[in-house]
Formats: C-alpha cells, structure tokens, sequence
C-alpha cells in the first residue's frame, strides 16, 4: 500500500513541477522528518486547501 501511495503522491507532486525520486519521497515519508516546504507541497498536490491544527 505505501509504495502504491508514493507512486501516486510522486505522480501529482510532479503534475505541479516537483521533480523528485521515488527513493527520496520514500526516505522523507518513512523519517518523518521532512521541511514545512515539502508538506505544503503534498497539500497542494492532494489538493488539500485547508489544514487545521
């Protein structure tokens, strides 16, 4: 299932110009330990508008 949603995730981050790996989206997501950057760009690829904390 996760190497299902990275496929995914990595095809929409790149559908809004975001080239990157599918080791590296792999080793951010499996850390967890990634920039505020990065989450704001998997919001916007999910089209997520709104996150409430």
């Amino acid at each position: 299932m996760v190497k299902r949603f990275n496929g995914r995730i990595i095809r929409r981050l790149s559908s809004i110009g975001v080239q990157e790996s599918y080791t590296g989206i792999a080793a951010k997501i499996n850390r967890v330990t990634f920039s505020f950057l990065f989450f704001l760009q998997c919001m916007k690829a999910l089209g997520i508008k709104e996150v409430r904390l």
